[in-house]
């Protein structure tokens, strides 16, 4: 293998390559950097940044700078509001109150009408110990338990009451009581239907008694609640009112600055506009462009009116020259430009030609390398088949065979 490795070395260094180091994921991951920020850091970090975007809107207004805040608008809007604020408080305040009140007027009914209904069980508990007893009952008669010490004698008529079967005088299913029984039962009948007509009537004279005073409840709400509505309605009107009397008087007060503010600027106009008419700048005074004695400049140009013929003749001649300097410089470099294209143009020749050779050198080598190469190979793929075929050849003779089978072990 020592010398497969040295051609293949031989090889990368004909071709102009370098072995490539190829590294892992987890060397590449030891030195992570991009680690997140502390978080108090950032907020610092995130704070500071604010206050630069505060201070930059503060300073680049530039209204705000040059005209300022108007203190006692602002004062009167302050003073506006809070007074606003109390009002609405105020409101709120009775509101509370109002329902608070209600709150108060309808847990008094709602226990009135508890104290009414348990008032009303109890009477009914009463009545049922007091009046609706076992023994009134119309078929008492046939669950009683004492019917029999209760019962009469065999027979109540007929003059002998212990008349037997041999008399011929008791027969079987007759009653001879059943006429009074049965008035009295009817009597009795009367008697529980009228008092459940006047309960019937009680009980719903007091339904109709809640029922009115639930509605009467519900009319004074209705009635309060109509007159708060009336009432936030005419706070409302005032204050959109209140609000558009203000609006109107700053209205007025920013017109009549507005208009100050413009004859005082048209008067200025005027002024700026004589005093333009008879000055040096519309008087066409060619003398007033001159410096003053000691100046630096040679005329102030806010009152220059132009050249004198000398001045044009001199500046056309100045103007000439100047063209013909620059026409010499210009064939000056032109030819410089042309010897210096005719260098580089035989430059790029010699390094084409140096290219050429260089590229036949090495296709050349890389030929005779792959010839090298290919001998290799054979000469290589020549000595794993000798290996493989013939010193490494394992046959099985006769003598293998005959250590078997000599004995009967």
């Amino acid at each position: 293998w020592a010398w497969q490795r040295d051609s293949c070395w031989r090889l990368c260094f004909f071709c102009e390559q370098r072995p490539v180091l190829h590294t892992s994921k987890n060397s590449a991951n030891m030195f992570k950097v991009d680690l997140p920020l502390d978080p108090r850091e950032q907020a610092k970090i995130d704070a500071r940044r604010n206050r630069d975007e505060q201070r930059k809107s503060r300073i680049f207004d530039s209204k705000q700078r040059t005209m300022g805040l108007d203190i006692e608008a602002l004062n009167a809007q302050v003073e506006e509001k809070k007074r606003r604020e109390a009002e609405e408080r105020d409101f709120h305040a009775t509101a509370d109150a109002e329902t608070l009140r209600q709150a108060k007027i309808m847990e008094l009914l709602h226990q009135r009408q508890t104290a009414d209904r348990r008032a009303m069980e109890k009477a009914d508990l009463e009545f049922r110990a007091t009046q609706q007893l076992a023994a009134t009952r119309r078929e008492f008669d046939l669950n009683d338990p004492s019917a029999l010490k209760k019962a009469t004698l065999t027979r109540q008529g007929d003059e002998d009451p212990r008349l037997g079967a041999s008399s011929l005088q008791v027969f079987q299913g007759e009653d001879l009581g059943a006429k009074e029984r049965k008035r009295l039962q009817s009597e009795q009948q009367r008697q529980w239907l009228q008092e459940q007509r006047i309960a019937d009537a009680e009980a719903k004279e007091a339904e109709e008694h809640e029922k009115q005073c639930t509605e009467l409840l519900q009319l004074q709400q209705t009635v309060r609640l109509r007159d708060l509505s009336v009432a936030e309605e005419e706070r409302r009107r005032e204050l959109v009112r209140s609000t558009a009397e203000y609006n109107k008087q700053l209205t007025e007060q920013k017109a009549a600055a507005e208009a100050a503010r413009r004859a005082a600027e048209q008067e200025q106009n005027a002024r700026e506009q004589l005093a333009a008419f008879h000055g040096p700048l519309l008087s066409e005074d060619p003398s007033g462009a001159q410096p003053a004695p000691g100046a630096t400049v040679r005329v102030l140009s806010d009152r220059y009116k132009g050249m004198s013929e000398a001045q044009r003749a001199e500046y056309r001649a100045a103007q000439l020259a100047q063209i013909e300097d620059r026409k010499q410089r210009q064939e000056e470099e032109n030819r410089e430009q042309a010897l210096h294209d005719r260098h580089v143009a035989l430059i790029d020749r010699t390094l084409q030609l140096r290219d050429r050779d260089s590229a036949r050198s090495r296709r050349e080598h890389a030929r005779m390398q792959n010839e090298e190469n290919a001998a290799l190979a054979a000469e290589q793929k020549a000595r794993r088949e000798h290996e493989n075929k013939v010193a490494a050849r394992n046959t099985i003779g006769s003598s293998f065979h005959d250590q078997f089978n000599r004995d009967a072990r």
